[in-house]
C-alpha cells in the first residue's frame, strides 16, 4: 500500500486530501458558474436549459460536424437535468475526473507524488485556455485518456478454469465512447488502442474495431452532409501555436501552453514563469523518466501519444509543418482536425502529470530516508512541489472565470423556437457572423445560441474571423448566403436558397445596416427580431438516405456500448462467487 508524507500508509485524512486537491483547483477555476445563477454563454461554451434533439444537431447541419456526437449526447441529457445544472457538474468534475484517473495509474505512490500528479492535472496550462476558450468537450477526452490507457493495458485475472487473461474490452468501450464526444477525442482514443495493436497486445484488435465504430457517427456525417470534407488551408496558420510572449513558441508548448488564442492566455505566460514552466516539465520527464516507464502501467503508450502530440504541435510552428499541414488539410478528408495542433499536447499534459507525480514521490522517499524522524520538516520540503502548478500560474483563474460566468438567458429564444417549430424552412441569424458579443451577456462573444436553441434548422456563418484572417467555412448553403450579402442582396433574396425565416440581433453594431425590407415581422424585442420571408421556396430537405445511413451509425455505436456493459455485467456477476469462496 502507497506510504504518505510522513512514511505511513495513508490514513483516510490522506484519502481525502489526496482526492480534494484537484476538487478544489477545479472548483477555484470554474468559481463564478458554481456561485452565481444562470446558464454559460460564452465563447465556445454553450449550455441552454435544453439542447432539442434534431437531424441538425446530430451531424446532417450545413456545416463540418465538429461537435458530433456532443450535441446529440448533450440533448439527451438536457431533456432530463437543465443545461445550467449540467455544466456546474461537468466542468469541475471532468478535471476532478482526469486527476483521479492519472492518480490511479500510481497506486504505488505515497501521498505526496499523489498531491503533485492530481495538481498538475487539474491545474495547467493546456487546461485553463482551453477552459478560457470554452472548450470543454475536448478537455472530457483529457479526463477518459487515463482510464482507457489504463484499461486498454490491463488484463482481467484469470479464472479458475485456468484460462489466460482476458482484455478488458467493457471498460475500453465505455472510456473511449466518453473520449468520443468530439471527433478529435475519438482519435485521441482510436491511437490509444491503436498503439495496442502495434505493440500485439491480446484482444487490441476487438477493442479497435469496437473502437472505430464508435467514431461512425460523425465519420458518416461528415460523408453524406453537404459541406466540403476538406477545409480551408489557411485555418492552419491562423490556428498555428502562439508564442505567448517574448520566449518563442517551442517555449510555450514546452510548458504546455501556446494555443493560438490569445485572449484565452493567462498573462502570467507572458513572463519569465512561462520559460521556468517550460524547464521544469523537461526536468521531471528527465528525471522520472526511467521510473515511470518502469513502474506506469502502459508507460509505452503515454511516452507515445505525448511525444507524438508535442512533436506535431511543434510541427506547426515551422514553415515547412505549416506547408505539410495546409496540403493535408486541403486535400485530404477530415484533414481540418489538424488545423489546431496545439490541442494535440493533451496527452503531453497527462504524460507531465504522471512525471511530476513520479518525481514527487521519489523525492519523498528519499527525504523520508535522510529525515526519518522530521516529518514536519518533510512536510515543509514537499509543499512546494504540491503548489507547484499554481506558483507557476498563478492567475490561471482569470481567463477562466471571464468564460463561464453564467448569464440570465432570455425568454426571447424559447418565444422565437415556439413560432419557427415544425417549419420546413431555414432560420438564418444576421448579421451574417458565426460568433455575437450580445449586451446582455458576459461581455465576451459567443458561438451563436440561436443553433442549439431552436428546434428548426438555422444557419449562421463558419466562416471565422481569427484576427486579420479569415477561415472560410465548410458548409454549401452557408457559402451561397454569403455571397448574397456579400454581393449586396438583402434579407429577403435569400427566399430564394430555402430561407424562410431571419431572426436579426438588433444590439449587433451591424443591425442598423440590413436590408430587412420586404420581411414580414412576427416578432420583436431588444434581444431579437423575428422575421418570414414571404414567397420562400421549400428548403431541400435532408435526404431520407442520409437519415437512414446517420442513424445506423448511431445505432451500431449504441450496439457496441449496450454490449460492453452487458458484457461487463456479465462479468461481475460471474466474479461474485469466486469472491465469496
Amino acid at each position: 500500500m502507497a506510504e504518505d508524507v510522513h512514511g505511513r500508509s495513508p490514513a483516510r485524512w490522506a484519502r481525502v486530501v489526496v482526492l480534494a486537491w484537484p476538487l478544489l483547483l477545479a472548483v477555484v477555476l470554474v468559481w463564478p458558474l458554481l456561485s452565481r445563477p444562470g446558464h454559460p454563454l460564452s465563447r465556445d461554451l454553450v449550455f441552454l436549459p435544453q439542447h432539442p434533439l434534431t437531424w441538425s444537431a446530430a451531424g446532417l447541419a450545413d456545416g463540418s460536424p465538429r461537435a458530433v456526437p456532443l450535441d446529440t449526447v448533450l440533448a439527451l441529457l438536457t431533456s432530463v437535468v437543465d443545461g445550467g445544472w449540467l455544466a456546474r457538474v461537468l466542468l469541475p468534475g471532468i478535471l476532478v475526473l482526469a486527476a483521479a484517473g492519472v492518480m490511479r495509474l500510481l497506486p504505488w505512490s505515497g501521498t505526496a507524488g499523489l498531491l503533485v500528479a492530481g495538481g498538475v492535472a487539474a491545474w495547467n496550462p493546456f487546461v485553463v485556455e482551453r477552459l478560457a476558450l470554452g472548450q470543454w468537450a475536448l478537455l472530457t477526452s483529457y479526463a477518459a485518456l487515463p482510464w482507457l490507457v489504463r484499461a486498454s493495458t490491463t488484463a482481467t485475472p484469470a479464472d479458475d478454469t485456468g484460462r489466460a487473461p482476458a482484455p478488458r474490452t467493457p471498460p475500453v468501450v465505455g472510456w473511449a465512447a466518453l473520449a468520443s464526444l468530439t471527433p478529435t477525442g475519438g482519435v485521441l482514443a482510436l491511437a490509444v488502442v491503436a498503439v495496442q495493436v502495434v505493440l500485439r497486445r491480446a484482444g487490441s484488435s476487438v477493442q479497435l474495431g469496437a473502437v472505430l465504430v464508435l467514431q461512425l457517427p460523425w465519420i458518416v456525417a461528415g460523408l453524406v452532409g453537404s459541406a466540403t470534407t476538406v477545409s480551408d488551408p489557411a485555418g492552419v496558420s491562423a490556428f498555428a501555436p502562439d508564442s505567448e510572449g517574448p520566449f518563442g513558441v517551442w517555449v510555450a508548448l514546452l510548458g504546455l501552453g501556446g494555443i493560438w488564442d490569445s485572449r484565452s492566455e493567462p498573462a502570467s505566460r507572458t513572463t519569465l514563469l512561462a520559460p521556468l514552466t517550460a524547464l521544469v516539465v523537461v526536468m521531471v520527464l528527465l528525471a522520472a523518466g526511467r521510473e515511470l516507464h518502469r513502474r506506469v502501467p502502459g508507460a509505452g503508450t503515454w511516452w507515445t501519444l505525448g511525444a507524438g502530440g508535442l512533436v506535431l504541435a511543434m510541427l506547426a510552428a515551422t514553415e515547412p509543418g505549416q506547408a505539410l499541414l495546409r496540403l493535408v488539410v486541403a486535400h485530404v478528408p477530415a484533414g481540418g482536425l489538424l488545423r489546431d495542433t496545439q490541442k494535440f499536447l493533451l496527452p503531453t499534459v497527462l504524460l507531465v502529470a504522471l512525471a511530476a507525480g513520479v518525481a514527487a514521490d521519489r523525492v519523498a522517499r528519499s527525504l523520508r530516508r535522510r529525515w526519518a524522524d522530521a516529518p514536519e520538516l518533510r512536510l515543509v520540503l514537499l509543499l512546494p512541489a504540491v503548489l507547484a502548478p499554481v506558483l507557476l500560474l498563478p492567475d490561471g483563474a482569470r481567463p477562466v472565470w471571464t468564460t463561464v460566468e453564467p448569464v440570465d438567458l432570455p425568454a426571447s429564444f424559447a418565444e422565437a423556437d415556439r413560432l419557427t417549430r415544425g417549419s420546413d424552412s431555414v432560420v438564418v441569424t444576421l448579421p451574417w457572423r458565426s460568433y455575437r458579443l450580445f449586451r446582455w451577456g458576459n461581455g465576451t462573444t459567443s458561438s451563436d445560441p440561436a443553433v442549439r436553441a431552436l428546434h428548426a434548422r438555422v444557419l449562421v456563418s463558419d466562416d471565422l474571423q481569427v484576427g486579420s484572417r479569415v477561415v472560410r467555412g465548410e458548409g454549401a448553403l452557408a457559402r451561397r448566403v454569403g455571397e448574397v450579402l456579400e454581393a449586396g442582396g438583402a434579407a429577403r433574396d435569400l427566399g430564394g436558397l430555402g430561407i424562410g425565416w431571419v431572426l436579426v440581433y438588433p444590439d449587433d453594431p451591424d443591425a442598423a445596416t440590413l436590408d430587412v425590407g420586404g420581411l414580414e415581422q412576427r416578432y420583436a424585442d431588444e434581444v431579437l427580431v423575428l422575421y418570414r420571408v414571404p414567397g420562400a421556396v421549400t428548403a431541400t430537405a435532408v435526404p431520407r438516405g442520409d437519415r437512414v445511413l446517420l442513424g445506423g451509425a448511431y445505432a451500431g455505436a449504441a450496439a457496441v456500448l449496450v454490449a460492453a456493459a452487458l458484457a461487463a455485467l456479465g462479468g461481475a456477476v460471474r466474479a461474485r462467487p469466486r469472491r465469496r469462496r
